[in-house]
């Protein structure tokens, strides 16, 4: 009997022994549903082509993305910094600690979450709107407005869209795009023709090596800076011609505490840049190798 009632529970046991690896191999085997995401919006981020930035007290920041390239239209017309602009993409990929359905909370006191009058916001494609409240005081984790839900989120990205709107612009000179077909300096113009660069008046040692450096350097050098066109004067002014352009860059001279600027009026911005720039960008070069210069 004994050994029968054995053989019962050793049956028993295998049979639980097969359900339990029969379940484990469903579990393997049978696809299964995706943990829910924990980001704000599902968006893919190469569908957004429009941005705009709102702060109280400031104007508002607009970009928009023409021929892969991010243009600011707002508060200045002209090219975007690509890098500076597409950090601001990783606003999509916010995730949250918690979320609050607002429909649900009648008595929110939006006051107290800094979202009464929000003092930020960012727009993707005039759709998707976050609007940015306060931090709670535990995690300093930041609340965000969007639609009709709040949520609690890390704080990562909101310093990003605190710059003044000139961080966004792109600090070239010259867009790479175009070729420099003449340049007029104070006292001398150097003209594209026949793939060398005449000038004048012609220096008494000149060399077109000297003419491509020069050029080289409006077509390569970037500010370390960007301002409003001051209300100032300039001392000065260089034309660049562009190949296809209507009418050249107009760049104006000024000097503030013995710092270099370009401004273009045209744009409402002056370019800072380094003191050395004032050499190579407003003169030519020495020659190389003057016994090749040319008299």
């Amino acid at each position: 009997m004994s050994r029968l009632k054995l053989s019962k529970r050793n049956l028993i046991n295998l049979a639980l022994a097969l359900i339990v690896i029969a379940l484990v191999l469903v579990v393997i085997y049978t696809p299964g549903k995706d943990e829910p995401s924990t980001k704000i919006i599902q968006t893919d981020t190469p569908s957004i082509t429009s941005i705009k930035i709102e702060r109280i007290g400031n104007q508002a920041i607009s970009f928009l993305l023409e021929d892969k390239d991010w243009q600011m239209l707002e508060p200045f017309a002209m090219k975007a910094n690509k890098i500076k602009v597409e950090s601001l993409l990783d606003l999509l990929e916010y995730n949250y600690h918690a979320r609050y359905d607002l429909a649900q909370l009648a008595d929110l006191d939006a006051k107290q979450y800094g979202l009464d009058i929000p003092r930020t916001t960012i727009t993707f494609n005039e759709k998707h709107k976050f609007e940015f409240g306060s931090t709670e005081p535990l995690n300093k984790y930041r609340y965000i407005r969007y639609q009709d839900t709040l949520y609690l989120t890390d704080d990562f990205y909101y310093h990003r869209i605190l710059g003044s709107a000139t961080t966004f612009l792109d600090h070239a000179l010259i867009d790479k795009k175009h070729k420099i077909t003449k340049i007029e300096l104070p006292g001398l113009t150097l003209t594209l023709k026949d793939a060398k660069w005449q000038a004048k008046p012609k220096p008494k040692k000149y060399s077109n090596d000297q003419a491509n450096e020069l050029v080289d350097h409006w077509t390569l050098s970037h500010a370390i800076e960007i301002h409003s066109y001051p209300p100032a004067r300039g001392t000065g002014q260089v034309r660049i011609h562009l190949e296809g352009g209507a009418t050249p860059i107009l760049f104006d001279i000024f000097t503030f505490n013995d710092e270099f600027f370009l401004g273009r009026k045209d744009l409402n911005i002056a370019y800072k840049l380094a003191a050395e720039k004032r050499r190579d960008l407003l003169q030519l070069p020495p020659p190389i190798n003057p016994d090749a210069a040319i008299n």
